[in-house]
């Protein structure tokens, strides 16, 4: 909420030229205008996870298109390199999308875990997030 301490806390940050992202909410709901003042004030707008990455890693991006895409690491090398909860949902995967419901039920994960390991799986460049939770293989 506007005036509370979180905000006084960006407000530094702000000023030291540190990041700071905020989530839009709704402009009807009180609870959301401390939020959307902070991004008056220059918080930068995050509406999706590269948002974040591309302030905090900016090559990080671009690398990862281009090692996928340019084939450098086989399927093996990928799977060699992944944790095992990550193969497991990484191997869930395909071009087709996936909900999040329904990959944490296949592999019997918890979704807030699931969650977790799918954002890795997402900053690794492996996977892409599509609408409504919805995941695919990069």
């Amino acid at each position: 909420s506007e005036g509370s301490g979180a905000l006084l806390t960006t407000d530094f940050a702000l000023a030291e030229g540190k990041s700071v992202f905020a989530i839009p909410g709704n402009i009807y709901h009180r609870n959301t205008r401390g939020t959307h003042a902070l991004l008056k004030d220059g918080a930068r707008l995050v509406e999706r996870v590269e948002d974040i990455l591309e302030e905090l890693y900016p090559d990080l991006l671009s690398q990862k298109g281009r090692t996928i895409s340019n084939g450098l690491f086989s399927e093996m090398e990928i799977l060699a390199s992944l944790s095992e909860e990550e193969r497991l949902l990484y191997l869930q995967l395909d071009q087709e999308p996936q909900h999040i419901d329904d990959l944490s039920r296949m592999v019997d994960m918890e979704v807030n875990k699931a969650l977790g390991i799918l954002l890795q799986l997402e900053i690794k460049g492996l996977i892409i997030q599509e609408p409504a939770m919805n995941f695919v293989r990069a």
